[in-house]
């Protein structure tokens, strides 16, 4: 037999074979775990991340109306508190004006008498016995026969009063009208987002169900690639051993045929070394790839709060005691719970004894206005439009908020699309 003979016979095909071989693995193996039920079951986690996803918004969205709704309360509460201060006020003009014109009413009245009784007209202009400055002018003035046009100066002046008064009760009706009004829809609304949040939760446990599934199957799917992959590899490494005999046989068989020339039955061999080499090299690389392992990804530090001011400063310690503590509508204490301008509130006052507005509008308009390149711990961070939301930055780009109705006292990235602007303390 020749040497091309044995090359037509042994080597030629052989290598063929293993070739074609490879590259048929190649292209069935990734394909062998899609199946219909993949793709269903798919399907459905996206469909439950979408519905859970849209809850989600739909709570976001309730929860700023909430926010809207508490902040107008807080603000109708200010303004009953301006209110019953005017009222107050009011009432004490016309107590006086009353008085007055009581006590002028009664020395016209004694005037009047003594005139009749035909008494000395000097003495009764005497006024030494009237001790209110105002009340002996008045006196004076009805000694000379003004008295009448006192008492309608005065009775004009209660009468001004008491409408004033009537215009203020009003106002303060309209405002406590205003908190039932905003309470009856608080409660409305959280009792939606009550119901909104039991159906997340049930749709949140349907999606965790599927995404257990979801890993297990894949968890099978791997196992099962792992043991494909296995028995392939072994099915190479026979088929490898099995064309290195070949090649041993090819080479032996060639060393006979052509004993008369050494050097050609030596390059014979050579270059079945180089392909025996070249097959084993993509095996190699592949153990390479496989011994690969993913970096850990790094553990984000904790915030941290250091204030440049003093009272800045305890502001916001008071603030992280809070951490935990539940939102409460309107809430300005340990004890009932926060709102979000009630913790900064609380925490200015018991911290340094400073008066903060309990609404985050008033807040901000009783701050100073900085940038949020200026800003340090305890200044204060306002957001919404109109402003309804405001929490109190702490450092490393976060703030103590109380979010929510249904949340807790927690830190907070300072990157909200709807930040209106910082403001600083004063006083």
């Amino acid at each position: 037999m020749g040497l091309d003979t044995v090359r037509r016979v042994l080597g030629v095909p052989v290598a063929t074979l293993l070739v074609v071989t490879l590259i048929l693995a190649t292209l069935v193996l990734p394909a062998v775990g899609g199946t219909p039920h993949a793709g269903a079951q798919t399907a459905e986690i996206e469909g439950l991340r979408a519905r859970a996803g849209a809850l989600i918004d739909d709570l976001d969205r309730l929860n700023r109306q909430v926010s809207l709704l508490d902040e107008e309360y807080n603000g109708a509460l200010l303004e009953m508190e301006s209110l019953q201060v005017e009222i107050n006020k009011a009432k004490g003009r016309v107590a006086d004006a009353t008085a007055e014109s009581d006590e002028i009413r009664s020395d016209v009245a004694s005037f009047a008498i003594q005139t009749y009784t035909g008494a000395d007209a000097r003495s009764l202009a005497d006024t030494s016995s009237v001790g209110n400055r105002s009340v002996r002018l008045r006196y004076a003035e009805t000694a000379v026969g003004s008295g009448r046009d006192a008492l309608e100066q005065l009775r004009g002046s209660r009468l001004r009063t008491e409408d004033e008064l009537a215009v203020l009760a009003e106002a303060e009706a309209e405002a406590e009208a205003l908190g039932v009004e905003l309470e009856e829809r608080r409660v409305e609304i959280e009792q939606t987002i009550g119901e909104q949040s039991q159906l997340l939760a049930g749709v949140e446990g349907d999606l965790d169900e599927a995404v257990r599934a979801e890993e297990a199957r894949r968890e099978r799917e791997r196992a099962e690639r792992a043991a494909r992959a296995q028995a392939e590899a072994d099915r190479r490494a026979a088929e490898r051993a099995r064309v290195s005999a070949a090649r041993q046989v090819e080479v032996e068989v060639a060393g006979r045929a052509l004993a008369a020339t050494p050097s050609a039955a030596a390059s014979e061999a050579d270059n079945a070394g180089a392909d025996q080499n070249e097959s084993e090299a993509p095996a190699a690389a592949s153990e390479q790839v496989a011994q690969a392992a993913p970096e850990a990804e790094p553990v984000a530090a904790a915030p941290s709060a250091t204030g440049a001011h003093p009272s800045a400063a305890g502001a916001v310690e008071a603030a992280k005691s809070m951490l935990g503590v539940r939102y409460q509508w309107g809430g300005e204490s340990p004890s009932t719970g926060f709102d979000c301008s009630g913790l900064v509130t609380w925490s200015y006052r018991t911290a340094a004894g400073i008066g903060v507005p309990h609404q985050s509008r008033a807040q901000y308009a009783s701050t100073r206005r900085i940038s949020t390149d200026e800003i340090v711990p305890g200044d204060l961070l306002f957001f919404g439009s109109p402003i309804h939301h405001v929490g109190m930055y702490v450092g490393a780009g976060q703030m103590i908020e109380a979010p929510h109705s249904g949340a807790t006292v927690r830190y907070r990235s300072i990157g909200r699309s709807d930040m209106v602007g910082a403001g600083r303390v004063v006083g």
